[in-house]
């Protein structure tokens, strides 16, 4: 799987486009948070935001493009780098959902340094 992503400013909000795979990789996460068989306020604690939130945004990423937030953004950071923690296991992971935990880190490490290039003022 590609691990950077696409992402562009657009006024107050960012445009981020997502491969085939990478889009797979946030259903994945998605489902895994709306399934978590553990209690809201947990779930809330480990991604720091409610369940609810997670799953709605989550859902949002699955088309090519997608306009969103800066907090929709992190929410879906948040979503990647947190869910391979909720998996005893690599194997118990890479069963439920096709994927490597460190496919999950790299495309969540591969977004925050989007983040960070269009954050960057131009140079001039």
């Amino acid at each position: 799987m590609r691990l950077s992503v696409k992402l562009a400013a657009s006024g107050d909000h960012f445009v981020l486009t997502l491969l085939p795979a990478q889009r797979v990789a946030v259903g994945y996460a998605t489902e895994v948070v709306e399934s978590l068989q553990v209690p809201d306020p947990v779930v809330e604690v480990m991604f720091a935001a409610p369940r609810r939130t997670l799953v709605e945004t989550g859902r949002r990423f699955d088309s090519e493009e997608t306009t969103a937030t800066l907090a929709e953004i992190r929410v879906l950071y948040q979503m990647l780098k947190t869910v391979p923690e909720c998996f005893g296991s690599e194997e118990a992971f890479h069963t439920r959902t096709g994927y490597y935990r460190e496919n999950f880190t790299d495309l969540a490490k591969g977004l925050l340094s989007a983040v960070g290039k269009i954050s960057q003022p131009a140079e001039g």
